[in-house]
């Protein structure tokens, strides 16, 4: 019997409306008419099965873009060749529209890290190369790559046995790698410092005060930097509306009044709305796990009755 996953069956409604129709159907009462639904069902299954599994390796980010179509062919090719990098430049620049221009994107990246005569090794260009088509500005790419190119020189000198200094060391990478990417939200990537600041001030990591100051900051470079279309590209990734699903009433409140009107108005209540029923079913989740059972009626127990218990057995 064949097991249609959801994403086989959003496959099926792009790439063949009456496959999927089939699929969906309810069994028939007379046992040849099932068997030969059954056979039908297995045979599109298995019509599609490695189709269906490349379509289902792109990014879900450039999936959505086509909804109930198919995804053009030239990106279904960058799949099956593992053009990872080609993809991952589609999947975090909308504005990249086809296969080829997002190569040039990478082949761009891969120039302008050649030029960086210290960084040496294949592991840490490809950090390089990967945050440049993520978005990350050029100098934040190579402090990462010179990062990464510092810690795994300390593994391999140490086989992963550190004294504290080494430790030490190895933790400042990290930190500097944070310190990197947070800087580079705030001056090149303001809606991720947007959504940033909102998980941080609805877990009590900042103060009013700082985040409305910071909030207001950043707001403004996103307007200024022209990066209204990479903001609504943003919030319309899953992973980014179940991220602000966590968020507190008040800050959701910051979020559609002081955010989303940066975004086309269209889009605004379809954002908000999956992000409000991700929050809801998150909530009744919760609930559903927190409720108590009833609670077990005890009965009492005669002193004699209960020591009979404890018997053990010879």
């Amino acid at each position: 019997m064949a097991d249609f996953s959801s994403q086989f069956l959003d496959f099926l409604k792009a790439y063949d409306s009456s496959a999927y129709a089939d699929v969906t159907a309810m069994a028939p009462d007379d046992p040849k008419a099932a068997e030969a639904l059954e056979a039908r069902k297995n045979q599109i299954f298995s019509t599609y099965k490695d189709k269906e599994a490349l379509w289902e390796s792109i990014p879900q980010a450039i999936r959505d873009r086509y909804p109930g179509r198919p995804v053009p062919q030239d990106i279904m090719d960058a799949a099956a060749r593992g053009e990872i990098d080609t993809l991952r430049a589609m999947e975090y620049n909308p504005s990249l529209k086809t296969a080829e221009e997002a190569r040039e994107k990478v082949r761009e990246a891969q120039e302008e890290v050649k030029k960086w005569t210290d960084i040496t090794t294949e592991a840490a260009v490809n950090v390089a190369v990967t945050a440049a088509i993520a978005g990350y500005a050029m100098e934040t790419c190579h402090e990462l790559a010179r990062n990464r190119q510092m810690r795994d020189a300390l593994h391999e000198k140490t086989g992963g046995k550190m004294s504290p200094e080494e430790k030490a060391a190895w933790l400042e990478s990290r930190r500097r790698d944070r310190d990197a990417i947070k800087h580079d939200f705030f001056f090149h990537q303001p809606e991720r410092a947007l959504v940033h600041l909102l998980s941080l001030h609805s877990r009590g990591k900042i103060d009013d005060q700082t985040f409305a100051r910071d909030i207001a900051e950043v707001a403004k470079r996103l307007e200024t930097g022209n990066r209204q279309e990479h903001l609504l590209h943003y919030l319309k990734l899953k992973p980014i509306q179940a991220k602000l699903s966590h968020l507190k009433p008040e800050d959701l409140e910051v979020l559609r009044k002081n955010i989303t009107p940066y975004i086309p108005e269209s889009e605004r209540g379809k954002i908000m709305e999956n992000i409000e029923n991700r929050a809801a079913a998150r909530a009744k989740r919760i609930q559903n796990v927190n409720a108590k059972p009833a609670e077990h009626v005890r009965q009492p127990v005669h002193k004699r009755d209960y020591q009979n218990q404890n018997v053990r057995t010879l």
